[in-house]
This record gives C-alpha cells, structure tokens and sequence, in this order.
C-alpha cells in the first residue's frame, strides 16, 4: 500500500498572518495552529513542525512522537520565556506517521484528524477545548458548543505549560481510506457532511485539499485554512523515488493587501440586498416592541452567563497562594464573578518565571485540567 498526499493553507478572508503550518511527505503528516498574536503563533507551529521534520523513524513511531512534543513544547516554551515578542505563545499539533499498513497519531489542541473509510466520516481526535470538554460532560450541546463565544478556547496546547501530554492512537489503513489533518478554520466552518463529501470527491489528495480549504472561504473563512489530505492506494512506492517533505504555508508578509473579499466563484452573495432590507424591516415595527426585544435579549444574555460562569474555571492567587477559581475572572456591576474552590500548597512568589505567566494568564479552563495544573504545582514543590 502507497500513501500519496495534498496539502493547502490560506490565511482567510479576516487574518492578516496565517499561523497555521503543516508538514507532508514521507510518511509524516501534521498540522499545528499557532497562537500568540504578531508573530508569535507563526513562530511556535514553525517550530513544532520543524521538530516533526526531524524525526529519526528508527524506533517506535509513538514513542518518537511523544519525544517530539516534549522537544517543541520544551523550545516553544523557552522562547516565549527569552525572546521579546513571544510571551504566551503556543500551538495545537495533531500528526500521523505511518507503521506499516496504520498511521499513529499523536494530537494535542482542537485541529483534527478525520478518516474516510467506505464513505463513512469519523473524527479520530477529540478537542482539548472548553467546549468540547462542555459537551463530554453533558453540559452543551454539539449545536450549543457549534455557536459558543467561547469555542476557540482550549485547555492543552503546547507551549502553555510545562509537560504537555499528547494524545496518541494508532489507526490502521485500508486501500481506498483517506485521511484529513486541518485547522479549525477548516473544521469549524465546513460541516461533517460537506467535509465527508468533499473527501470522498473525484479528483488527486491535492485537488481535495485546495477544495476543502476553499470551501473553509466560502464559509466565512474567520480564521486560517489548513488541509492535508492522505489518500492510501494500492501499489508500492518505486524503488529509487524520493517522497520531497512538504513544509507550509509560505507566508504572505504583513504589508501585503488583505484577501479579497468579494463572493468565490459559484457563490453568489446578499452583501448589497441584506442591509436595505434589514432597515425597512426594522422601521416595520413599532418602538415598543423593540423596546421589548431588547429587554429579553439582556434577560436571556444575563441568564446564558449565569449558566456558563458557573461552567468555567481558571487559575489564580489569593494572597501568594495559587488557588483554582470556579466562574469568570471578571467583575460585573459590582460583583465578583469567581469563587475559590481548590486551593494548592505552592506560593506564587516561589514560582518559575513561565508558570507565574501561566498563572497571571487566568486561561479559562475546566475543572479538570484546573486539578491537574494544581497537581503538576504541587509535584514539583
């Protein structure tokens, strides 16, 4: 069996820089989506990715996958500590390397592993994500967590603390299967039966790859866009050829003018009818029923915040202590949104540069990976 590929990468039709990277080729396959602000995000998937670049393929692939976590979230790590510019950067990585007639995945963050087997889509990964977390406990919906304004909020990447677990899996393949690392500007604007039907479409692994990323651009394109797609197929690689890496996107400079905006080909657009009609719909009504409107909407919104303020947590200090906080690290009208709910044996002061960084970040995170910071604080007083 022969493993051939595609990858495309586009900044969207909203970001000014893509932080998004991948590598593709020879049995290595990977997307990371970098954070961080400016460059940051850039550099921190660069440097996973770089480091995916490098493994030696001489022993087992999960083991190796696992040392090249801990290598990028360790250098990730050191240059947001030492390198103006780069504080609190980090990034997802979700990468296959093929054994044999499988591929072992090593995932950490929301970008996604998916495999088309016999037309069915399953996605191999699972989010370390606030939502995603939401959801496996019960608490939203897949249709709540779709439209949550705190989606793009995740709870492990690497560069964020200091030992970062990936999840690791092996998946076997079957000639016909196909593979799809991406982003979440992919994911989280393409629906799971458009992505299955345009991997499943006619065509080459690059052609499904420009597709899908494409089809991320129709949708919005809110974020950057990136695809590999892997295509396992019957026959062996021919002795003597060379399977070349690739490694992406190029990236479009700063002062390039954006994206255009406009309509893609064969999408059509409301752009110029939407706002005229919304007006004449709006001097329709009356005042009081605006009036009136406007009063559920603040009485829904403050309702909805209750139930996720109690939902969330995050951590933070109280009098040098650092202590795990339930709610929002915010005060509304007055009244303090969090309360103390664990509390850990580790004074703040005595804390190493990048975990008091952590600390002041007050990321907001679940119970969970909350107790396991906690613990990791604990450990190493």
């Amino acid at each position: 069996m022969r493993l051939t590929y595609g990858a495309a990468s586009n900044v969207g039709l909203v970001r000014t820089q893509n932080e998004d990277s991948f590598v593709a080729g020879d049995g290595i396959y990977a997307v990371c989506d970098g954070m961080g602000g400016a460059l940051a995000g850039e550099v921190a998937s660069e440097a996973a990715c770089r480091i995916l670049m490098e493994l030696g393929r001489q022993g087992s692939p999960a083991d190796e996958l696992r040392e090249a976590v801990r290598r990028a979230n360790a250098e990730i790590l050191r240059r947001s500590i030492e390198e103006p510019g780069m504080a609190g950067m980090g990034t997802t990585l979700t990468a296959a390397v093929r054994q044999g007639d499988a591929v072992v995945l090593a995932h950490v963050g929301d970008s996604r592993a998916y495999l088309l087997h016999a037309g069915q889509l399953r996605q191999l990964t699972e989010d370390h994500s606030l939502v995603a977390e939401l959801v496996r406990q019960g608490r939203l919906t897949l249709q709540q967590a779709a439209a949550h304004p705190h989606r793009s909020v995740i709870t492990r990447a690497l560069g964020t603390e200091h030992d970062v677990q990936p999840d690791v899996s092996t998946v076997p393949l079957e000639p016909g299967d196909r593979l799809l690392l991406c982003s979440d500007g992919v994911s989280g604007l393409v629906p799971d039966d458009r992505l299955e039907e345009l991997l499943g479409s006619p065509g080459t692994p690059q052609e499904v790859a420009d597709a899908l990323v494409h089809e991320a651009l129709a949708h919005g394109g809110d974020d950057n866009a990136t695809a590999v797609v892997v295509f396992a197929e019957e026959g062996h690689v021919a002795p003597g050829d060379v399977e070349v890496i690739r490694f992406g996107p190029e990236r479009r400079s700063s002062n390039s003018p954006p994206p255009p905006r406009g309509p893609l080909p064969g999408h059509g657009s409301i752009a110029n009818a939407a706002p005229g009609w919304w007006r004449r719909g709006f001097r329709s009504r009356r005042l009081w029923k605006a009036v009136a409107i406007v009063i559920l909407a603040l009485v829904v919104g403050l309702a909805g915040l209750a139930v996720f303020n109690s939902s969330v947590y995050h951590v933070g200090t109280v009098d040098d202590q650092v202590v795990l906080y339930r709610g929002l690290p915010a005060t509304v009208f007055g009244v303090r949104m969090c309360w103390v709910v664990e509390e850990s044996r580790v004074s703040y002061s005595r804390l190493e540069p990048y975990l008091r960084q952590r600390v002041d970040a007050h990321e907001l995170t679940t119970k969970e990976e909350g107790q396991r910071f906690l613990r990791s604080l604990d450990s190493q007083s």
